[in-house]
């Protein structure tokens, strides 16, 4: 990768905020380099090495300054009981932006989309299957689109024609509880429906009851399937360890993989399996509810769940990667997440890479321990400063 030559400082004088010294990485491949960001108003200003001060200042010396955070799949309040409060979830843990993983149904998703002025993270939302989405947990849901004469259908298209531009596709759920016995209807009926409205389709795959191998070979390029390292019964393994011949031809076509970690629906040994054969997450998220927030060592936020594939072996750029440019790509947010530019809105997290020995668990009682830990040192949400560490 050719890398900017370093540029002379430059005076700067009227910033709002002045990140100094950090180790600007940019997904896209732009910046690779330590130097400073300049943010005015909302916007980055500049990125280089400026001699000015700002209103504010970090020190950002031996810390990743990256695109703000982007967790693909969580569930949030009010949308579920057992949804989090976003800007408390996020804001601490680097994340700019989010998916709200179907928590609302095509029947109270207008409802619950008033309270969306409240927070300052940017939120999108898949819409359930169910009318009811996931708003009460353990309550049983049904992902048929075709009853009630196809009323879901309706609904659904009515949201995307007034609402399109905050949703992020559509989400079912294969699971014994919400297919009961209509066996593939509800999957071809959420595809058909997701084909109509040029959308995306996310599919919950933990405890799938349609084999694998079959799912796979009907998803469209761009659709996403979570909980890709799950052990619950069929997984993308075979009998015999190997990456299913089906999934790898799916990714082959575009369809993603996220990780949806949870607290349920990762498993080690699946995911150990799939890394050695060079099968690795496209998107890595957190699936977060109040379950599973901060509830170490399984679960905590999402600079956890990323450790916890440090430790596993892949690189800080493929781990922020997964995190910022990819999810962005994924569900088609602004132009300026996921990345770092001038002229961009300044959507920034401030990341320090600990040498800290950490044991991160699985769903399954297994456990990894890694040499790293990412702790998160600051956020910057469209140009304001919203939380940064007490050190600093």
């Amino acid at each position: 990768m050719k890398l900017p030559q370093k540029r002379k400082s430059k005076k700067m004088n009227h910033c709002s905020l002045l990140i100094k010294n950090g180790h600007v990485y940019d997904p896209s491949g732009t910046f690779d380099q330590v130097t400073d960001i300049a943010v005015c108003g909302n916007k980055i200003a500049g990125i280089g090495q400026f001699n000015g001060s700002g209103a504010k200042e970090i020190d950002a010396k031996g810390c990743f300054v990256v695109p703000g955070l982007i967790d693909l799949h969580m569930h949030m309040y009010p949308y579920s009981d057992v949804g989090v409060i976003p800007d408390l979830m996020c804001l601490p843990n680097g994340v700019t932006s989010a998916c709200d993983g179907g928590s609302a149904g095509w029947g109270n998703y207008e409802f619950h989309r008033y309270y969306a002025h409240l927070r300052k993270v940017t939120v999108k939302n898949f819409i359930n299957c169910s009318g009811a989405g996931l708003s009460v947990h353990g309550f049983p849901d049904q992902m048929n689109l075709n009853l009630m004469d196809g009323k879901g259908k309706d609904k659904l298209r009515g949201l995307f024609e007034e609402y399109r531009d905050e949703l992020a596709g559509i989400k079912l759920l294969i699971r014994p509880q919400s297919m009961l016995d209509y066996g593939e209807e509800p999957l071809t009926a959420a595809l058909e429906m997701a084909e109509e409205l040029h959308t995306i389709l996310m599919i919950h795959i933990s405890g799938t009851t349609i084999p694998l191998r079959r799912l796979a070979s009907l998803v469209r390029p761009g659709d996403i399937l979570t909980h890709c390292f799950n052990n619950n019964g069929m997984t993308i393994l075979d009998e015999n360890g190997q990456v299913l011949s089906e999934v790898w031809e799916a990714r082959k076509r575009g369809v993603i993989f996220d990780v949806g970690n949870a607290r349920k629906h990762f498993s080690f040994s699946v995911a150990q399996k799939a890394f050695a054969q060079g099968f690795l997450p496209n998107t890595i998220s957190t699936d977060t509810t109040i379950l599973g927030a901060y509830k170490k060592p399984e679960m905590c936020c999402l600079p956890w769940v990323m450790s916890k594939f440090l430790a596993m072996g892949m690189t800080i750029e493929q781990v922020l990667n997964c995190c910022t440019r990819a999810p962005a790509a994924a569900v088609h947010f602004s132009q300026s997440a996921g990345s770092l530019h001038v002229g961009g809105q300044a959507d920034i997290a401030i990341l320090k890479v600990l040498d800290k020995p950490t044991t991160f668990a699985d769903s399954e009682g297994n456990s990894v321990t890694g040499s790293n830990l990412i702790k998160p040192i600051a956020t910057v949400k469209n140009g304001e400063l919203l939380w940064r560490d007490i050190e600093y």
